[in-house]
C-alpha cells in the first residue's frame, strides 16, 4: 500500500524493476532503523540530500 502513489503507478514500477528497465539500487541514498526513521527519514532536516529512504526495521 502506498499513500503516494496509486495502484497502476506501482505496477507500472514493479514492472519496470523486473525487466531490469531501471537500477533500484542507485535510486536508495539511505537506509535507516525503525528507530531513527523520523530523524533519519521522515522529518524534512532529515530528507536533506535524499532521493529514496528505506526503512529497515532489522536494523
Amino acid at each position: 500500500m502506498s499513500f503516494i502513489y496509486t495502484e497502476d503507478e506501482v505496477e507500472m514500477y514493479l514492472t519496470l524493476l523486473a525487466g531490469n528497465k531501471i537500477r533500484f539500487p542507485k535510486m536508495v541514498t539511505s537506509v535507516v532503523s525503525l528507530e531513527d526513521c523520523a530523524e533519519k527519514g521522515l522529518l524534512p532536516e532529515g530528507r536533506r540530500g535524499q532521493i529514496k529512504i528505506l526503512i529497515d526495521p532489522s536494523l
